[in-house]
């Protein structure tokens, strides 16, 4: 110890103790960073699975049949839900970074029954990319901006475009759209 080994320990273990929370953070950060779009894009590809799900749950387990044929009809968000197959904290959270519409059409007397889910941005484009440490961020989160809209139909194939906004799509549009893999 009087020939400073004490010091240079105690120096070094103090270095490593420093630098392993650090590291762990830095690793922390790049990997929630990866893209920031692209995870909220996910997200909303994620939402339009479970209700694409949901719907054909409802369907097979003929939650409804208005017309008593024995052919279920498809539900609107709220059936889905009250059905137990579709929770809240799936798709329609504040700090989602996506709006889903489901538009449920045709004439159960007739045996026509189709629906329309579209999902659009709430904050459209691209992420800054910057880290951001705010507190803020923690206690009032904002959606996270995308550019993909998704679509999809009784089909089950879900789609995807940049309309180069958050506006309404139609079913035609959609059906020109690149399916998602």
């Amino acid at each position: 110890m009087s020939r400073g080994q004490g010091k240079k320990r105690f120096v070094l273990g103090a270095a490593l103790i420093l630098f392993a929370p650090l590291a762990g953070l830095n690793y922390a950060l790049s990997t929630s960073n990866w893209s920031r779009t692209a995870n909220a894009e996910a997200s909303g590809a994620g939402g339009m699975r479970a209700i694409v799900t949901a719907q054909i749950a409802f369907t097979s387990n003929a939650k409804l049949d208005v017309n008593r044929n024995g052919i279920a009809e498809f539900g609107t968000l709220a059936q889905l839900q009250q059905a137990g197959l579709l929770m809240e904290s799936h798709v329609m959270t504040p700090s989602s970074s996506y709006r889903y519409v489901l538009e449920v059409t045709g004439d159960p007397t007739r045996d026509e029954k189709e629906y329309f889910l579209y999902a659009t941005p709430k904050r459209y484009g691209r992420s800054s990319g910057g880290i951001s440490l705010s507190l803020l961020n923690l206690w009032w989160p904002r959606p996270t901006p995308a550019q993909r809209t998704f679509a999809a139909d009784e089909t089950g194939v879900i789609r995807f475009a940049d309309v180069g906004g958050s506006r309404p799509v139609t079913r035609l549009e959609a059906q020109k759209w690149e399916p998602v893999q």
